[in-house]
């Protein structure tokens, strides 16, 4: 089953609600508190008293409360409305422009006393989030395919000659390239350095309101459109699972900032901070910004270490070697510590010594014993800074009476007079969260979760207890999709209470006694799941298909998959290899319409709740880095009647109905 509601698949999360009782007025203070960093600092969750709030228990006992209606707040209805486009998490570098100037041209609205801060800071995260996708993208575009030829002398030792030969050709190519692409460097570089100061003055100094960051925004402005090739506009830049699936935030990368400046104080020495794409071309621009505002000399680059250096990534590596800066390595987190390793060397060649060199690593749950693989244990030399699953912003957040406070607004717009966070009292639950804070998650992509107990009351003395689940969905435009399927979708999924900060609420509903199983409710529930998938189809529809352009490139995990198994019936295989790329474009152009999919419809993903079917986990699975990517309701419907078993007789009706419903003829021959 998904992470939100299967008691046996854990997450790595450190509970600080244990506490006997943790209660709020709607009056309390901040979550928030400014300190000399400029950054926030979350204060955690104060231990209370019950008040005048009666026990669960009792409250349990009066009466069973239906789920709550699907009111989600009018603040954020009607901000994450602005953004149906984010249910396309592959949109053309065209695309991700035109959505930029859009977000930039909202900064003008700061001012409006109608903006809130979470709205601020969720415009300013989104430039962040866009302006480095076009620089990833683009320093992609300039490194095009580089050969490492030291494999073949490793492989063929008596071909040295012929693939030193083959090097110097490839060398020239190279050097040919980046002479027709000397408009797109500069043009690059300029930009690079615009979104770095912009970062420096929202991001770090955290001016949101002042004429200085408009300046910067105006900066940024006036670069756009760039006079991109219409091959550079058409390519979907690639998602960084740092900020879609991770559960970090850009907050983690300042706070490995903090602790590299808290280790190495000095600030004339110079530094190069260097991202390892794709989470790098996002970490090393805010991290370069953080040391410039404390006055340290700082440059910044994004390399791919497996497909080598372009000549400038080159050049510029050597020309900080020379000024004895200190190299930081940011990434996401180490997993084997192979990308490390290569990166150590490429920086090794271009003159920095192992001194020289400092990681920072923003550990990863699933990888608590990052450190004994046998590739870092070669690395001992190398200056390791970590970020621990529980310093994580996103973690503390949880963990900070800004829930609370979060409810307070929630509940209120609901027609509630207070609300209160209270340990929890359910055993189910209790365990659920005592697994999630102490054992290690299976694999990564497995989502921050918590799960608060709230006792909620009327002005007419009416109390109730509520469970709400808290799910980290992703950061900025990568988790707004999460709202918009909640919002759209409500008869089929859990009410949702609403988005902040990357983080879902939705109310938590257990199966009881009372609900009635799948399996005495089979037609019914078929019903309902034609019902859902009729609803996806006609409300998550894409503005258009990634789906072929991701093919092209090798990066549909789903086609890759299909390919794979269909390409064995030709019984060789380096003719099945040939044919694999083929099969996958011929795949991918079957559809006529593109829709976020829920693309895990297996039993243990739905509840019952009284005589009605909810669907969890309906946001999680279409796309992300290591998700098949399906965008066709037809794979809904194949898994539907795959795992539900669905006879010939019924399989018919259900595919009947849903094309009645949603009107696409074509599905059946897909």
């Amino acid at each position: 089953m998904n992470e939100a509601y299967k008691f046996d698949d854990p997450v790595a999360k450190k509970l600080c609600l244990d506490l006997e009782v943790a209660t709020f007025s709607a009056a309390s203070g901040s979550a928030i508190r400014e300190q000399e960093s400029r950054l926030p600092v979350l204060e955690p969750i104060p231990v209370a008293m019950r008040g005048d709030f009666v026990d669960t228990a009792e409250i349990l006992d009066r009466k069973t409360c239906e789920p709550l209606p699907a009111l989600p707040l009018a603040a954020e209805l009607s901000f994450y409305s602005q953004y149906s486009w984010c249910l396309n998490a592959f949109p053309t570098l065209s695309e991700v422009v035109d959505h930029l100037a859009r977000e930039l041209n909202k900064l003008d609205q700061m001012s409006n006393e109608a903006w809130e801060g979470w709205q601020r800071s969720e415009v300013i995260t989104n430039i962040f989030l866009l302006s480095c996708a076009i620089t990833d993208t683009i320093d992609d575009y300039l490194l095009g395919n580089i050969y490492d030829f030291s494999r073949i002398s490793k492989v063929l030792p008596f071909a040295g000659a012929g693939t030193r030969a083959l090097k110097k050709l490839f060398d020239g190519a190279d050097r040919l390239r980046a002479a027709s692409f000397s408009r797109l460097l500069r043009w690059r570089q300029t930009w690079a350095t615009a979104a770095t100061e912009f970062l420096k003055h929202s991001f770090i100094a955290g001016d949101l309101n002042g004429a200085r960051l408009l300046e910067q925004r105006n900066c940024l402005t006036s670069l756009l459109p760039p006079k991109f090739s219409q091959s550079l506009w058409k390519c979907r830049p690639k998602i960084p699972a740092f900020f879609r699936s991770r559960d970090f935030a850009p907050q983690d990368c300042i706070e490995l900032g903090k602790k590299f400046v808290a280790i190495f104080p000095e600030r004339e020495r110079p530094a190069i901070v260097i991202g390892l794409r794709t989470a790098g071309s996002y970490l090393a621009p805010l991290l370069c910004a953080y040391l410039r505002d404390r006055q340290q000399d700082t440059d910044w680059i994004a390399v791919r270490p497996r497909k080598g250096l372009a000549l400038w990534e080159l050049e510029a590596l050597r020309q900080a070697a020379r000024k004895k800066s200190r190299a930081l390595i940011v990434d996401e987190s180490i997993h084997s510590g192979q990308t490390l390793a290569q990166t150590v060397e490429l920086l090794r060649q271009a003159g920095f010594s192992d001194e020289d060199i400092v990681v920072l690593n923003p550990v990863e749950p699933a990888f608590p014993r990052w450190r004994s693989s046998q590739t870092f244990e070669s690395l001992r030399k190398i200056n390791i800074i970590t970020l621990e699953p529980e310093e994580r912003y996103k973690q503390r957040l949880l963990d900070s009476n800004a829930v609370q406070g979060l409810f307070n607004e929630y509940f209120k717009a609901r027609g509630y007079a207070a609300s209160r966070i209270v340990a929890i009292h359910n055993p189910k639950i209790k365990e659920l969260n005592q697994k999630w804070q102490t054992e290690a998650p299976e694999r990564v992509d497995v989502r921050l979760k918590r799960v608060y107990e709230v006792h909620l009351s009327r002005a007419s003395g009416d109390d109730e207890v509520r469970y709400v689940l808290a799910k980290s969905v992703g950061c900025g435009w990568l988790g707004y999709h999460a709202f918009i399927a909640g919002q759209k979708l409500g008869d089929f999924v859990p009410p949702m209470v609403g988005l902040r900060d990357g983080i879902l609420y939705t109310e938590w509903i257990s199966e009881t006694e009372h609900s009635q199983p799948l399996t005495q409710n089979r037609e019914e529930f078929i019903s309902s799941i034609v019902s859902y998938v009729t609803a996806r189809a006609r409300s998550l529809r894409l503005s258009n298909d990634p789906t072929p352009d991701l093919a092209t490139e090798g990066r549909h995990k789903g086609f890759e998959i299909l390919a794979s198994s269909l390409s064995r019936a030709y019984g060789s295989r380096i003719v099945a290899a040939l044919k694999r790329p083929r099969i996958q474009r011929q795949l991918s152009q079957q559809c006529e319409i593109s829709v976020m999919t829920d693309s895990k419809m297996s039993p243990e993903e739905w509840l019952a709740v009284g005589s009605r079917f909810l669907k969890a986990d309906f946001e999680h699975h279409c796309h992300g880095k290591n998700e098949l990517g399906m965008t066709d309701p037809a794979f809904d419907l194949a898994g539907a009647i795959f795992h539900f078993g669905l006879s010939d007789e019924e399989s018919a009706q259900f595919i009947h109905r849903y094309i009645r419903e949603s009107g696409d003829a074509g599905v059946e021959e897909r």
